[in-house]
């Protein structure tokens, strides 16, 4: 059998290649060790599968190297996941094939419940796939609520501080008009007892100034006439008391 139709052979058995890690490149020139393994009962030239015996394979001591991520490592996504299963599959097949020919020529049970677990872990990943983006979906969409509901309540505080603000302001107006108004009418009263005042200074003024104007001319009567002097203090006398009087 050629090249090409094992790995026709290989294809046909693995129709889902995605169950394993990355294995290391071959080294030529490493040491070969010899590894045990369970298998069909062959004979030299002519298969024979009713019973099993020991088999003894030649391998490359570093063909089968699997990295197990620590928990350290950063957790690979899905889509790397995937591609690498079926990358490193490919490599085991390929490998097997140049080890052992007539490894894959036929179909056994091992094979199909290998096939089986492949197609469960492939549902698996994308069953998980699909819930990451649900719950992220969900996350995102709880979050903007919240972010929506934060939004609401600053915009309720705010227009209750602008309504209280503007009570204030208003309140604060009416009592600046009301003290001034208060300034004012105190200020009326002022200049109404000081007008009061003034109007009686200005009569004391005037009853001040008739008085002089009257003795005035009557000095220059009694400059006139000396005999009749004390006649006229009498009058002048008189006079004088009804004016106190009057005021």
């Amino acid at each position: 059998m050629d090249t090409n139709t094992q790995q026709n052979s290989l294809a046909d058995v693995c129709s889902h290649p995605e169950a394993a890690r990355d294995i290391e490149s071959r080294d030529s020139t490493a040491p070969e060790i010899i590894v045990e393994r369970t298998s069909p009962a062959r004979s030299e030239g002519t298969p024979n599968y009713h019973g099993t015996h020991s088999v003894i394979e030649h391998q490359p001591a570093n063909i089968t190297s699997i990295h197990t991520p620590s928990e350290s490592d950063e957790e690979p996504s899905a889509t790397n996941v995937r591609k690498e299963l079926k990358d490193s599959l490919a490599k085991v097949q390929l490998e097997m094939i140049r080890l052992n020919p007539t490894l894959f020529q036929k179909e056994d049970k091992s094979t199909k419940s290998l096939q089986a677990q492949l197609a469960r872990l492939s549902a698996a990943i994308r069953a998980v796939d699909t819930v990451k983006q649900d719950t992220t979906e969900e996350l995102k969409r709880q979050h903007k609520q919240d972010l929506e509901a934060k939004v609401s309540t600053l915009e309720k505080e705010l227009e209750g501080k602008r309504k209280n603000a503007k009570a204030l302001a208003e309140k604060h107006r009416a009592d600046t008009l009301d003290l001034v108004q208060q300034v004012f009418d105190a200020g009326e009263r002022i200049l109404s007892r000081e007008e009061a005042l003034l109007e009686q200074d200005l009569r004391w003024m005037e009853a001040y100034e008739a008085k002089a104007s009257r003795e005035s001319e009557a000095d220059k009567e009694l400059e006139q006439r000396p005999d009749s002097s004390s006649l006229w203090m009498q009058e002048q006398a008189t006079k004088d008391c009804s004016v106190i009087e009057t005021y």
